[in-house]
């Protein structure tokens, strides 16, 4: 989806993705099935460079992660939204958060790349 998007012209400088359930430093009393969009703490010095920028800057997925697994024959539907958009010297950047779901809207996955993009003519 991401190549996709970028096009031929694109570079892929960055993906990060995300498909695990407890992150590191998340308690595992946390009731799942009755809150299954809930994110739970994680201590600073585990986060990752940018870890609550993305995906979190989608202002619809607010509070959404990753908690499922897809299951044979499930229809996935990829997405991506634009979070920014900037100018290193004479580079063109876009990040992206992108993110995998079911058909049925279980979140599957989800990520962020950063696309360096060719200078429009």
């Amino acid at each position: 989806m991401i190549t996709n998007w970028m096009g031929d012209a694109g570079w892929l400088q960055r993906v990060h993705w995300d498909i695990m359930e407890l992150p590191p430093g998340s308690q595992d009393y946390i009731k799942f099935d009755e809150y299954p969009t809930r994110i739970p703490s994680i201590p600073i010095e585990l986060r990752p460079a940018l870890f609550d920028k993305y995906p979190y800057k989608v202002p619809y997925m607010r509070g959404c992660r990753a908690a499922w697994h897809a299951m044979e024959g499930d229809l996935i539907i990829s997405r991506a939204y634009v979070t920014n958009k900037y100018q290193i010297g004479s580079d063109y950047f876009v990040d992206l958060a992108w993110w995998c779901q079911t058909f049925d809207n279980y979140l599957i996955e989800e990520g962020n790349t950063t696309v360096k993009l060719p200078k429009k003519a």
